[in-house]
């Protein structure tokens, strides 16, 4: 409940102004004050959960904001900020990539989808994000217009969203059947 009140504001405000309208609409034909009371509640209560909404960062939130501004960083090739978002107990798979970023320079850095945030509260916060990107790189003179599935593994250190692990397949490794899409195809002609 809480996602669609801070994560969907307008969703928050298509039905405060759907139930104003009739409460105010019942107001204008009857001369009722209950509905004139009805509709300034509905009113005051939409534009107050609207503003809670903008204002507070859920969690969802955050994550996504620092997937946006991360993607922002590669796309500009500014490594050094794109470092600071390794958690410092990250696994040796994300090391590697961070250690490889010199020898790239991006030209595109994009998230296509999010297909989804998953956090686990607890302490520390926990995060998990499948999502789709697309990348157009440059490395040894080789020049790469790459989409993938990321599967990204998040934690909360020092207040901030940090990736502890993450792992890349196909591009449609979410619609196909997840791992299924990973088998080798079988030899034709035996």
């Amino acid at each position: 409940m809480s996602e669609i009140l801070f994560e969907s504001p307008m969703v928050v405000l298509g039905f405060g102004a759907v139930f104003t309208l009739i409460a105010g609409y019942t107001w204008v034909q009857t001369g009722s004050l209950w509905a004139r009371n009805i509709a300034l509640v509905f009113f005051l209560l939409t534009v107050l959960l609207v503003w809670l909404g903008n204002i507070i960062q859920t969690d969802k939130e955050r994550v996504r904001s620092m997937l946006s501004e991360a993607a922002s960083e590669l796309q500009n090739n500014d490594f050094e900020k794109v470092k600071q978002r390794i958690h410092p107990k990250a696994t040796d798979v994300v090391r590697a990539a961070s250690d490889r970023l010199q020898e790239v320079r991006f030209s595109i850095a994009r998230i296509s989808r999010i297909h989804e945030i998953e956090v686990n509260d607890g302490s520390p916060k926990t995060a998990q994000v499948r999502a789709n990107v697309f990348v157009d790189v440059e490395s040894q003179g080789f020049q790469a217009k790459t989409p993938r599935w990321v599967l990204l593994d998040l934690e909360e250190h020092d207040g901030k969203w940090k990736v502890v692990h993450f792992e890349h397949r196909n591009p449609q490794h979410e619609f196909v059947g997840g791992e299924a899409n990973e088998l080798p195809l079988p030899a034709l002609g035996r």
